[in-house]
């Protein structure tokens, strides 16, 4: 008995679309359509460890959720995996400033949300800090209007 198998398959990539190709059937998808079923990205640095790992845990459940502690990962995880938000736990330094700046140019659509300490609360402070991030909360945050803000911002980039 000579059984033959045809398990001879391509994938093509090309104009926006996935192409499968079998000796059965032909399978056809947009890969626009597939992206929006895909759970929105975010990325998260802060120096802190924990504080990483706690958000993280409160968010993966409907986020993909990258962290890392170290900003020069967060530089090369944003041109890599061009996230629907990057969170930022960090003082507002000229250098992260900076950041700020490279994020929104390599990556346009991006939303960034700062956390910083409540110690910088000058209005001149804070509004210095709004001209770089979509959205600002200084410690200790209001948990619920994050979580709304995350919510408003990774849809927004769809």
């Amino acid at each position: 008995m000579n059984i033959h198998h045809n398990t001879h398959r391509k994938t093509d990539i090309a104009a926006g679309k996935l192409h499968h190709l079998s000796s059965q059937r032909k399978v056809s998808v947009n890969i626009k359509e597939v992206a929006k079923e895909l759970k929105p990205t975010i990325i998260l640095y802060s120096p802190d460890m924990d504080f990483c790992v706690s958000l993280r845990m409160l968010l993966q459940n409907t986020y993909e959720v990258l962290v890392t502690t170290e900003p020069d990962i967060l530089m090369m995880m944003v041109k890599s995996f061009k996230p629907d938000v990057v969170i930022v736990d960090a003082l507002p330094t000229e250098r992260m400033r900076n950041r700020f700046s490279v994020m929104r140019k390599e990556h346009p659509k991006v939303r960034i949300m700062m956390f910083y300490a409540s110690s910088m609360e000058s209005p001149a402070q804070h509004e210095s800090i709004r001209q770089y991030v979509d959205a600002a909360f200084s410690k200790p945050i209001d948990i619920v209007e994050v979580l709304d803000r995350i919510k408003v911002f990774a849809m927004s980039t769809r």
